[in-house]
């Protein structure tokens, strides 16, 4: 018996440079627990907040979600009274915790992204999309267009930099500013086109109405497989 042929290799792809991050199912952001009943356990949840903060802040760059957790938390009108403070502001200042624009960045996009998703981004990409997203008109736009890899400005997001986001946002709001109902009519247009694409099977829908130079346009983003079941409809 002859011995049999080696099966020939399979030629190795080479990297195409395009980016490799998938379009993905993504929950929803963070949920704050109940506070406690009493106002003296409050305040001591308040207190083991603090310090988490402070035991997390050398490592922010990897604990800047947890951070924004608690942040969010001590933000809560029962947390800081229970502290002796009348504002969050005041809490912050006088207990040393964080500077107040950090602490609004990272309480936004633990507002806005689910855990994973806001640590894929990076905590400078995850905020200025959330600033570039901030006239579209569904609140889960920003982590719903960071899930599907979206582009902007001819690029997927994998693609750029925080930096990059910025630019675009300031290329999009320096353009001439529309009156309030122009911009109520295009998001309740982009709303109400938004809501029936994801009645008829298109939950990943999102539809931005933005402004380029002197007419609106409506993005629309949706995966391929929920285009499919809308064509065939």
């Amino acid at each position: 018996m002859s011995p049999s042929k080696p099966k020939p290799r399979k030629p190795t792809r080479k990297p195409t440079g395009k980016p490799t991050r998938k379009p993905t199912r993504v929950g929803p952001p963070l949920l704050l627990p109940p506070l406690p009943s009493s106002t003296a356990a409050t305040r001591r949840l308040g207190e083991e907040l603090i310090a988490d903060v402070a035991m997390r802040r050398e490592r922010i760059a990897k604990d800047f979600y947890e951070i924004g957790a608690s942040l969010q938390q001590l933000s809560r009108k029962r947390v800081y009274r229970a502290l002796g403070f009348d504002n969050f502001d005041a809490l912050l200042k006088e207990r040393g915790i964080l500077g107040r624009m950090q602490a609004t960045k990272l309480i936004a996009v633990t507002q806005a992204y689910p855990r994973d998703l806001a640590l894929d981004l990076g905590i400078e990409t995850a905020y200025a999309l959330l600033r570039y997203t901030a006239a579209t008109p569904a609140a889960d736009v920003a982590h719903r267009l960071a899930a599907g890899n979206t582009k902007i400005g001819g690029k997927r997001i994998s693609e750029l930099t925080a930096t990059d986001i910025r630019k675009e946002t300031k290329r999009l709001t320096a353009a001439p500013r529309p009156t309030d109902a122009e911009t109520r009519n295009a998001r309740g247009i982009a709303r109400r086109l938004q809501q029936t694409l994801r009645r008829k099977g298109a939950p990943s829908a999102v539809i931005r109405a933005e402004r380029q130079g002197a007419k609106w346009k409506l993005l629309v983003e949706v995966d391929l497989d929920e285009g499919e079941i809308l064509q065939g409809r």
